[in-house]
């Protein structure tokens, strides 16, 4: 399915207060990032893509694309992401962090149909890292990532896409992936 607007997993955070990579985490049976993908894909996404620093990211079956950046930001990976995008002649990227294990298909689908750069928010609570960037943003973010700049902030300008709160949900510690 790759005619539509490559989608990114961004799995290149250390998961410190969980643990363990949360990329790999088991959710309902299934690899945590792998359940973003799927979303990605049920929303309308093209080809759905894994960022991240650690090289057995590949062994979930998606394409890799390495953050080769030595800075550890999470505007590093999106930096990746839309470096890669341009690379495939494309001027948008969806993306979206591999801990949102209940994203659906739906949100995705709503931030796909915006038509603009947009981030996902549901209405008091905004997921920046849930967003369509256009490419030419890759260097001014890069150059936030690397003044330790907010992602919040770099992205402030975004229109938010309202979406259920629940998609929003995302996993930092073992506790959080109690019930739904």
């Amino acid at each position: 399915m790759g005619m539509g607007m490559p989608a990114y997993v961004l799995a290149g955070g250390r998961s410190a207060r969980m643990g363990q990579d949360k990329a790999f985490m088991q959710v309902q049976g299934e690899a945590m990032a792998l359940r973003v993908a799927a979303a990605l894909r049920q929303g309308g996404s093209g080809t759905v893509h894994i960022v991240g620093k650690d090289p057995d990211l590949a062994r979930l079956d998606l394409p890799f694309v390495a953050d080769q950046s030595v800075t550890q930001h999470p505007l590093v990976g999106v930096v990746a992401a839309l470096r890669h995008a341009r690379s495939l002649g494309q001027e948008r990227a969806l993306l979206a962090p591999c801990d949102l294990p209940w994203l659906g298909g739906r949100a995705v689908a709503l931030l796909l149909g915006h038509g603009t750069p947009c981030v996902a928010g549901d209405g008091s609570n905004r997921q920046p890292l849930l967003c369509v960037l256009d490419v030419a943003r890759a260097t001014e973010l890069a150059q936030l990532a690397a003044a330790s700049g907010s992602v919040r902030a770099a992205l402030a300008d975004l229109p938010v896409v309202r979406v259920s709160a629940s998609a929003l949900r995302n996993v930092n510690r073992p506790a959080d992936l109690g019930p739904s």
